[in-house]
């Protein structure tokens, strides 16, 4: 995996599990663009750049009632666990067990604007008191007459858990009037931080990435495969710095 200094970014490649077709509902949305955290490069052989991405903003769904008996355990078991060990008292071990059980199923307690009496659970987002902003981003790597190297880094705030898998084939799928399809391989690796499982998807890309990156810079849909579903990027920047970036890197890649 190659890395690129970013102010705390990071240039990697995805990692995917089958062939998932192009009207597959998708498993995770992401917002790509606007974000003060990116990195660009550009000699005029390669081609790299890193951009955030961001989740929606959490909503205050009502948890289904399998969820709120969880959170009803988690909360007399935290309350029960306040002041002690948290290494030696049981309640205290069961509680962070169901705490994580609740956040993989992608809900977060409280907003970072939110006063106390507002903290309630609700679906994780950006805004969320656990979410950090700059965990998540797309990564694109082109150098001329290679294959390219596109990655996402997701934090699975939807309850994904793939099993890390390397060497499978997949295809990104490009909205627009063309519907295009890029045939790819690609790997998944994930690792744990605090609560939630941080997705590394790495994506090796033969042909058609000057294709995906025009299908960015021209704000269309990219959906790229995960497992039989889609994580859908879906670009919102506004600047003409990124759109320039994008540009630069059609140009390097093929």
């Amino acid at each position: 995996m190659k890395s690129l200094s970013f102010r705390g970014s990071l240039v990697s490649i995805l990692v995917l599990v089958s062939v998932a077709s192009a009207d597959a509902e998708p498993l995770a949305k992401r917002i790509l663009g606007n974000q003060d955290a990116q990195a660009f490069q550009y000699d005029g052989i390669e081609a790299s750049l890193a951009m955030m991405l961001r989740p929606s903003k959490s909503e205050l769904g009502e948890p289904p009632q399998a969820m709120n008996d969880l959170i009803s355990k988690y909360e007399v078991g935290n309350d029960t666990c306040w002041g002690s060990p948290e290494d030696a008292d049981k309640s205290c071990i069961d509680a962070r067990t169901l705490g994580s059980q609740i956040h993989s199923a992608g809900f977060c307690y409280g907003r970072k604007d939110d006063i106390m009496a507002d903290q309630v659970w609700r679906k994780c987002g950006y805004d969320s008191n656990e979410y950090e902003m700059g965990a998540e981003r797309l990564s694109v790597v082109c150098r001329l007459d290679e294959p390219a190297e596109i990655s996402l880094e997701i934090v699975s705030l939807e309850g994904l858990n793939p099993s890390p898998s390397v060497g499978l084939a997949g295809v990104i799928s490009l909205s627009g009037d063309k519907n295009q399809s890029v045939p790819v391989t690609y790997a998944v690796t994930a690792s744990q931080t605090g609560y939630f499982t941080t997705l590394r998807l790495s994506y090796t890309v033969p042909e058609g990435s000057r294709d995906v990156a025009k299908a960015l810079h021209d704000k269309q849909v990219v959906r790229f495969p995960i497992g039989d579903g889609v994580v859908s990027i879906i670009p919102a920047f506004t600047t003409a710095q990124e759109k320039r970036q994008l540009g630069s890197i059609y140009q390097a890649c093929r």
